[in-house]
């Protein structure tokens, strides 16, 4: 059986810093949230998650074209097999009340968060998917004027797939 898309968000974001949270903003306390923060500034990998506190943080590149697709499907997604993720994470939550997106470093969920009372009670698998970081770094080693920045990144962008699905108890 095929897998249903349940909705789909597609967005640019720019953080201030080369970093963004996504996940459940309830149940952080303003202590807890700096400290995960911190903590999760290991460059050494792309994606740290939180999983008591429903909460990822991505470490992107610099790039100033950044863009998250988040996805909610009904089962376990179809692999995108037209796109060449260069690096993927993915846990489970023991479930899904609301979901937003927030810059690091301001500790504020700045995006409206998105509502899943009508999703069961979960837990939900949840996956990240990105392709694009290796553009910046050929970027980094070249000597390109303002213009030619901008429509190089135009034309690579750094893409983020955030998936989410129940769990099947059968299958699981």
């Amino acid at each position: 059986m095929d897998s249903e898309l349940v909705f789909r968000i597609d967005a640019s974001i720019g953080p201030a810093k080369p970093s963004f949270l996504v996940g459940d903003p309830t149940g952080w306390t303003k202590e807890a949230l700096d400290a995960f923060i911190r903590d999760a500034r290991d460059r050494s990998q792309v994606f740290s998650w939180a999983p008591d506190h429903r909460t990822l943080a991505v470490h992107c590149t610099e790039n100033p074209r950044l863009s998250l697709t988040i996805e909610c499907w009904e089962a376990a997604p179809p692999d995108h097999k037209t796109v060449a993720w260069q690096e993927e994470s993915a846990t489970v939550w023991d479930r899904l009340d609301e979901l937003s997106v927030s810059e690091t470093g301001t500790g504020r969920w700045p995006l409206a968060p998105i509502t899943f009372n009508w999703l069961p009670p979960g837990p939900f698998h949840v996956r990240c998917r990105v392709n694009g970081r290796e553009h910046f770094n050929e970027f980094m080693g070249s000597d390109m004027d303002d213009d030619e920045f901008d429509d190089y990144f135009l034309r690579h962008p750094e893409r983020y797939l955030l998936q989410i699905w129940p769990t099947d108890p059968e299958t699981d």
